[in-house]
């Protein structure tokens, strides 16, 4: 059986899918068009996806080297999207990586990550962010280098919820969907910014605040409100796979130099509009 393969991978890690189903390969190759790497390259972890039969209806059986036992899914697209999901946690759980939950946006040149629990509202103020002509990087998973104060997204589509296509124009909606490299999903659909604003996106930014949505604890008040650097890597470090990976005292001492340059802030739920323009406040007062 002929496997052809594809290679993508974002620093520290690098990922194949092979198959011999031709439709894989190219449905992979779209999805990790960012990210792709040599046919050479050397890669960290490999998946396999075979087709089986499923009564009447054929499937996709995604296997790895691990021994674990192989997933199954119903057409090509969620096979792949299967792969996608299982890469990015392989960097979640890599000792090697620096990873944290959030959204990472970027203008001019500089990158804000919005950091913050699930349903905080980090997509939504994202999406927001690159109708006003942020470039939209990532939507959940965001990569760190601390001593270089860099940041790069996850190699993972968008996310669009279905709660956020209010804030598109019809057009633009229709634009997300009709990609080819766009998936619907049960909570909206996965997509890449690039094939509908036709801009190139940065492969990493540096990265410049830390804007923490809805946090625990933040004092009531200003919309908008500077961290002292230690109250930043108190509220980061729950959201880096550093918490889980590491004891405490380590992730600390490894974010620490991020929180020392790099400006974090407290940003309260209220309209959008407001919220966009305190990220803006942010960006200049960074500069």
């Amino acid at each position: 059986m002929t496997l052809s393969v594809v290679r993508w991978g974002q620093h520290p890690l690098s990922f194949q899918l092979a198959s011999p189903d031709s439709d894989v390969v190219a449905r992979a190759s779209l999805v990790f068009r960012p990210w792709r790497l040599a046919s050479s390259a050397e890669t960290s972890y490999a998946w396999r996806v075979n087709p089986v039969a499923a009564g009447a209806n054929r499937a996709w059986r995604i296997s790895d080297e691990s021994g674990a036992a192989p997933l199954t899914r119903e057409s090509i697209p969620a096979a792949v999207r299967c792969v996608e999901f299982l890469a990015v946690q392989k960097l979640v759980d890599s000792p090697a990586a620096c990873t944290m939950h959030g959204a990472l946006v970027a203008r001019n040149g500089c990158g804000i990550a919005l950091v913050g629990r699930a349903e905080s509202g980090k997509s939504t103020l994202a999406c927001a962010l690159w109708q006003r002509g942020f470039a939209l990087l990532g939507d959940d998973i965001a990569l760190v280098d601390v001593g270089r104060r860099v940041a790069w997204p996850a190699p993972r589509r968008v996310g669009l919820r279905e709660s956020s296509r209010a804030l598109l124009s019809c057009a633009l909606w229709r634009r997300v969907v009709a990609t080819p490299t766009t998936d619907g999903t049960d909570e909206g659909c996965l997509f890449h910014p690039d094939d509908v604003d036709g801009r190139t996106r940065p492969a990493s930014v540096p990265l410049k605040a830390l804007v923490f949505l809805d946090r625990p604890g933040r004092r009531a008040g200003r919309d908008i409100a500077r961290l002292d650097p230690a109250h930043g890597l108190v509220a980061l470090l729950p959201h880096t796979n550093l918490a889980l990976r590491t004891n405490t005292g380590e992730a600390i001492h490894r974010l620490r130099p991020l929180l020392e340059s790099v400006a974090a802030w407290d940003l309260a739920r209220t309209g959008l509009d407001g919220m966009i323009h305190a990220v803006e406040h942010v960006l200049e007062a960074s500069d």
